[in-house]
């Protein structure tokens, strides 16, 4: 049996956002899974999501989360939407670094987007999956790498990421790191003043 896959209007803005590569990655991986199989569990890849009407399956493509759910009757899958990480990486793109993965340094500091809310918005955006796979699945393994996955990464970020930015950008990264917080977003996007010359 072959499904239909379409792609929600409220998706369908943010998916042709995204640079080329990203969209072609999510095509591929949706036909492949979604198409024929979009109910077969797997351990990496496809996710019965519990609890929750909708959406009712994950599907994991990379670093992003396909949302979706299943009409068995009607032979169609409707995705539902794409993880905040596509929105951070676009921001990457948009500056130029396109070539961008995510533990790669930054040529300048980018301070707007997700980042203009919160300083780690990729790790941010993991651990609420994680998170949400905690409350969704109640599992106490999960739970325990998400602690861990924090742990570690406050450790990293505090103790190597934000001394190396302090060094490369100077004060430009302390007035930002000063009115926007490591894991706490902020209500409004922080702007930074511009000096006139």
């Amino acid at each position: 049996m072959r499904y239909v896959v379409a792609i929600a209007r409220s998706a369908q803005a943010q998916f042709e956002k995204l640079d080329v590569r990203w969209r072609s990655s999510l095509k591929k991986a949706m036909r492949k899974h979604l198409e024929t199989a979009p109910m077969r569990q797997s351990k990496s890849r496809i996710k019965r999501l519990r609890g929750l009407r909708q959406p009712q399956y994950r599907l994991r493509v990379d670093e992003m989360r396909v949302y979706y759910d299943v009409n068995d009757e009607e032979e169609r899958v409707e995705v539902l939407g794409f993880v905040l990480m596509i929105t951070t990486i676009q921001v990457l793109t948009d500056v130029g670094e396109d070539d961008h993965e995510p533990w790669d340094p930054t040529k300048s500091l980018i301070v707007y987007g997700p980042y203009a809310y919160v300083r780690n918005p990729l790790a941010l955006a993991s651990l609420i999956i994680l998170i949400g796979e905690v409350c969704l699945t109640g599992s106490h393994g999960v739970a325990i790498f998400a602690a861990i996955f924090f742990l570690a990464a406050h450790v990293c970020i505090v103790s190597f990421e934000e001394p190396m930015l302090v060094r490369r950008f100077g004060s430009e990264y302390r007035d930002y790191a000063d009115h926007v917080h490591r894991w706490f977003p902020r209500r409004r996007a922080w702007r930074p003043l511009r000096r006139l010359n």
